[in-house]
């Protein structure tokens, strides 16, 4: 039996500052056999890693090794895998063959934009001293192309206000369905002021369909498989909800990496390639003061359809 193809994209055990700060590393080329991504592992020391971000890029990169902030990786690539430490006392794992569509993968190799990566690290070293660090995402690959391209979308507030000592804030980003394609896992991410995260779902002719991948933003805050694939048609749209207590604030919150005074408003969905969604710059923000009906915010268990 051949041996599993792995990889860790991390920290080559590079120091970090004392603050808060993003530092990328990379680039990290994919085994030369490898021809599918399917499983990611998250090595993080829990006490200074806030968040990594997984990004791919195309061609031959420049760099011989992988160090700090690469020119390979500053010029930015197509992300495939985040995870935050929120909601968990270890690093969880994600494997795609438990996904429904269990011949899902990134695709890999030469001719794909999935060639090399990079890990992007939010480091929050609140300590005094400077400490070497091996923080990163091992990385799992086939050597037989994917039957089911994957790729990865995020829909996210980028002007975010959140007004101080209200219970329940209501951040809604509207998006469009611009191509068809069936969504095997999503991902929601904010931080210490955010409670619920959810999608709601209209149809073409604008029929509420139900609430997609709703879940506390205080649980873990990796990637969860659908129990079924997900499907969303052209021409249906979405309107991402992010809600807020900001009962204990004396100022607005705005947008921002630092968990402990800012906050963020994404959901990612990793999902067949063909899938297209695209978020004009429209977003509204208001108090909610009633409750939401309990057939717009389904549970985990009825994310799909």
């Amino acid at each position: 039996m051949a041996l599993p193809l792995t990889m860790t994209a991390r920290n080559p055990n590079l120091a970090v500052e004392p603050g808060v700060h993003l530092t990328t590393y990379g680039p990290y080329r994919a085994p030369p056999a490898a021809r599918a991504l399917h499983a990611f592992k998250p090595i993080a020391n829990m006490h200074i890693v806030h968040h990594m971000i997984l990004t791919a890029g195309s061609g031959t990169p420049t760099e011989p090794h992988p160090y700090a902030n690469a020119p390979s990786c500053r010029r930015g690539g197509r992300i495939v895998y985040a995870w935050a430490r929120t909601g968990q006392l270890v690093p969880e794992p994600l494997e795609l063959r438990d996904a429904p569509l269990a011949a899902a993968a990134y695709p890999v190799g030469y001719g794909t934009p999935y060639e090399y990566f990079c890990i992007q690290i939010h480091y929050q070293n609140f300590d005094r001293s400077t400490m070497r660090d091996a923080s990163g995402v091992e990385l799992t690959f086939a050597a037989e192309p994917p039957a089911i391209q994957l790729s990865l979308l995020v829909m996210m507030s980028t002007t975010l206000r959140i007004p101080p000592r209200i219970r329940r804030w209501d951040e809604c980003v509207s998006c469009n369905v611009v191509s068809t394609g069936r969504v095997v896992a999503f991902r929601n991410h904010a931080h210490r002021l955010a409670r619920d995260i959810w999608s709601d779902v209209f149809s073409t002719n604008g029929e509420p369909l139900g609430a997609r991948g709703n879940i506390s933003a205080q649980q873990a805050q990796i990637f969860r498989l659908l129990p079924q694939p997900l499907l969303l048609r052209a021409g249906e749209r979405l309107e991402l909800h992010c809600e807020y207590n900001s009962s204990a604030a004396t100022t607005t919150t705005r947008l921002g990496l630092d968990e402990r005074y800012e906050e963020m408003c994404n959901q990612y969905f990793m999902s067949e390639a063909s899938l297209q969604v695209r978020c004009p710059s429209r977003r509204t923000g208001w108090e909610a003061t009633s409750s939401w009906s309990s057939a717009w915010v389904g549970a985990l268990g009825a994310s799909a359809r």
